[in-house]
């Protein structure tokens, strides 16, 4: 039945996976602390109300982290929390009404989180379209803070913060997930996209301290669906970006797009990139700071040269592009 665990009950320890059933939801007051141990993870097929506030936000973490609920496990200093403590928060296809407003979330991550991609060491695994994650913060997870997969699956992640992951965001299997106003300091990668989930909609999100992808990486393959992309940080082609015929592509004024040595844009349907004189679209290399800053990360230890990256392909069944304030630098490599 519905439940609520409220602050003078706190802190909640997971010992297991302990399941919110379909039809079914659990309600956290703000302020309540949910520590995980080793096989610690909530799994939602129903739906978790976690509504904090900024004084009072809800915070899910380690066993072994005092500085959230106190020493829990009992034993002094002997312990400390790291990445991979407890397994994490999962959100199955048929939860719905999901809130995770002021939520922090940390040290999850454990391998044996692998319901939900097959590869564990997870924060969350986010499967259904019916969750917000809203000013919260995402620290401390070893690989992935949050995932999302699945066709069409469309989450919003807005207005939170990550940092120290391996990825902030990702998502693959065709997921469109909302990611917007969101703060990324010091992961491997900010946001990861396979090229299926190139249509999710990501603006006025930063990244800073990546060690290599300041910026929205996009894995090679190609759109499934006609995709805008309008994002103050660099978009990073991390392989052939393919752009199927019929389908579209739109580039917003200012937007910067770079590649590194395997980064292609092939186009076989329609590429509308229609900059202004104020704000041109950019297409250039992963080590050209001038645009998008350092979105490789490494100072000035690297700097741009001709056939950085692959360019951009224009094939015979491709229409209706458009290129009006556009910068092309950098590029020439092999487009085999």
């Amino acid at each position: 039945s519905d439940t609520t665990w409220n602050v003078a009950g706190s802190p909640y320890v997971l010992a297991g996976q302990v399941q919110v059933p379909q039809g079914v939801t659990l309600t956290l007051s703000p302020g309540v602390v949910v520590k995980g141990n080793s096989s610690g993870e909530l799994r939602v097929d129903g739906t978790l109300v976690a509504d904090g506030t900024e004084a009072a936000p809800i915070v899910f973490t380690s066993y072994k982290d005092d500085s959230y609920g106190g020493d829990t496990n009992g034993d002094g200093v002997a312990t400390s929390p790291s990445a991979r403590d407890w397994e994490g928060l999962s959100f199955w296809s048929s939860s719905t009404g999901n809130v995770l407003d002021y939520v922090v979330l940390r040290y999850a991550g454990a391998s044996s989180n692998t319901d939900c991609s097959g590869s564990g060491s997870l924060g969350m695994c986010v499967v259904t379209s019916g969750l917000t994650f809203s000013n919260g913060v995402v620290d401390r997870v070893s690989s992935v803070g949050i995932w999302v997969t699945g066709t069409g699956v469309s989450p919003t992640i807005t207005g939170s913060e990550f940092s120290n992951n391996g990825f902030g965001v990702r998502a693959n299997g065709d997921a469109t997930p909302t990611i917007t106003g969101n703060t990324f300091t010091d992961n491997s990668y900010a946001i990861y996209l396979n090229a299926g989930s190139a249509a999710s909609t990501f603006n006025g999100n930063t990244a800073v301290g990546s060690t290599g992808n300041n910026g929205v990486y996009l894995s090679g393959g190609s759109l499934g669906q006609d995709a805008v992309w309008d994002e103050q940080m660099a978009v990073i082609l991390g392989g052939q970006v393919h752009v199927p015929q019929g389908v579209t592509l739109t580039l917003s004024p200012g937007v910067v797009v770079k590649g590194n040595s395997g980064g292609q844009l092939r186009v076989d349907g329609t590429l509308v990139a229609d900059g202004t004189e104020a704000a041109p679209i950019v297409f250039t290399s992963y080590k050209d700071d001038s645009y998008g800053g350092d979105t490789n990360g490494d100072g000035t230890a690297t700097s741009p040269s001709t056939s950085d990256w692959r360019g951009i392909w224009f094939t015979p069944s491709s229409a209706v592009n458009v290129l009006d304030y556009v910068v092309l630098r950098y590029s020439g490599s092999s487009t085999s």
